[in-house]
């Protein structure tokens, strides 16, 4: 107990646990920040299979019908810091990782059923060389969307978001905006995707995030083109939870508690 990351299994009506699985025991344990836990990534599940998923601690697919532990990787590495959150997702037959650190910022594609790696993609150098190297890290998770038949991988990085090709990882658009350890996962409705930054430092010293929204209809870099608008926060140092979009309205809670309700079209 203590360097040991368990994945466990209980019943949804009586709450017996049927599995308590020690899935790795690591040498090392880097720090965390005193709101994050060393398993805060959240599983991903199918029929026949969990995903969990510990940043550079190391990843697990596991079969839900009895407990075995299917593959392991722990090869993937970066410093967080502050610990893991960016959560594995399930893309056809892929199982997609981010790793975002001080050091390395890169995404991997694995083969869902024997964790061999299909690809890699680095995040590009020149858009964090502004950023301290404590800021570069990010613990966002990516989401898929469908532009004209095309499906777009969204990452939303502390300096860029890149919009990828899932299936191969090469990139197809980005946005450089923002700074500092971007946490909230992007989201979508009626074809507009929208996300948080990390936090920047205006002229004066003022913390401050801002809010995008982009049309995803684009190819290089998209940053002077389809921003259709940015929301400024200055009550917020960084934004650590996932706006909730519906009908045409954006519902978010920024770290000063307060509560938003803003209009998607403005």
């Amino acid at each position: 107990m203590g360097r040991s990351l368990y994945a466990v299994c209980i019943n949804f009506q009586t709450g017996e646990i049927i599995y308590d699985i020690k899935v790795f025991t690591p040498d090392e344990v880097e720090g965390k920040h005193s709101l994050n836990t060393f398993a805060s990534p959240t599983p991903c599940i199918e029929k026949g299979f969990v995903y969990v998923h510990y940043g550079s601690m190391g990843t697990a697919c596991i079969n839900t019908a009895n407990g075995s532990i299917v593959w392991k990787r722990t090869d993937f590495k970066c410093k967080h810091i502050q610990g893991p959150a960016s959560s594995p997702v399930i893309y056809k037959n892929l199982l997609i990782l981010h790793f975002e650190g001080t050091d390395f910022r890169y995404i991997v594609a694995l083969d869902k059923s024997n964790g061999k790696l299909i690809w890699r993609s680095d995040r590009p150098a020149e858009p964090y060389e502004p950023i301290t190297k404590i800021g570069r890290k990010a613990y966002i998770t990516p989401i898929i969307i469908n532009v004209k038949g095309r499906d777009m991988l969204i990452s939303n990085g502390s300096a860029v978001c890149i919009a990828y090709e899932p299936n191969t990882g090469k990139e197809i658009w980005r946005v450089v905006d923002g700074a500092e350890s971007t946490i909230a996962m992007p989201f979508t409705e009626k074809g507009v995707v929208f996300w948080y930054t990390g936090y920047m430092i205006s002229g004066d010293g003022t913390n401050f995030t801002e809010l995008l929204a982009v049309n995803p209809d684009g190819n290089g870099d998209i940053t002077s083109t389809n921003v259709l608008w940015k929301k400024r926060d200055e009550l917020s140092r960084n934004q650590c939870l996932t706006p909730v979009i519906k009908d045409g309205l954006i519902y978010t809670v920024n770290t000063r508690n307060i509560l938003m309700c803003l209009d998607a079209a403005t």
